[in-house]
């Protein structure tokens, strides 16, 4: 058992570091292509190249340690959608093969959590984390959106981003009834008439949950 242990951990070591190094060269490929914009083409395929490796080794990582998978999951869900967001703001093109990636990182990270629960982990704590993020992206994909129709861009960037935010809205509103139904099973009840009665209840430390406020006679957050 003990030798089982050990093989795994240098498994899931030598995986977490290929996943790493063909996550820092999709990136570098990224920074190329816009820097060399003559050459973009073939920087693009530079970057799905690396980043289809990228998401095979996150998929060994996922089989070996899952946890570990979600935490870096977020983690770069966050980077990529940074990487858009500044090519959106630059009116580049190749904002659309980013958010394309954001999308397959977040419906690979909607997966693991299913798996997670599955598993019969509590992933309450995992949503609590993920959902702030899905609210901040939620309001700037409206921007970045708008934005793109400014630019006079009706191709795949805006397209792109179209379906980012239903995604990104959907997974944000499924985890937002996971975790008021999780506190109204452990604080909800308290009967009220007017906001003040409800003063005294501690909500979630969450967006759009952070007030407890008088709502059909029941203590809610909202």
């Amino acid at each position: 058992v003990e030798t089982l242990n050990l093989q795994n951990r240098i498994k899931l070591g030598t995986v977490e570091n290929v996943y790493k190094e063909t996550e820092k060269y999709s990136f570098l490929c990224l920074s190329m292509a816009r820097t060399y914009k003559n050459e973009s083409k073939t920087f693009e395929k530079c970057f799905n190249v690396s980043y289809n490796l990228h998401m095979s080794s996150l998929e060994l990582l996922r089989n070996l340690a899952l946890d570990r998978a979600i935490q870096l999951t977020i983690r770069n869900l966050v980077k990529l959608f940074d990487e858009a967001k500044k090519c959106s703001d630059l009116g580049d093109d190749f904002s659309a093969v980013i958010f394309d990636r954001y999308l397959q990182e977040m419906f690979f990270l909607q997966e693991s959590i299913s798996r997670s629960r599955a598993l019969g982990t509590d992933v309450l704590p995992i949503e609590k984390v993920v959902y702030p993020i899905l609210y901040n992206h939620s309001h700037v994909l409206r921007k970045v959106y708008y934005k793109l129709i400014n630019y006079g861009k009706v191709d795949n960037s805006l397209a792109s981003v179209r379906k980012a935010i239903v995604v990104v809205d959907n997974m944000k509103n499924e985890m937002k009834k996971d975790i008021r139904q999780s506190w109204e099973k452990e604080h909800g009840g308290k009967i009220c008439i007017v906001d003040k009665d409800c003063l005294g209840v501690v909500c979630p430390n969450v967006p759009e949950m952070e007030s407890p406020k008088c709502v059909n006679n029941v203590c809610s957050c909202v």
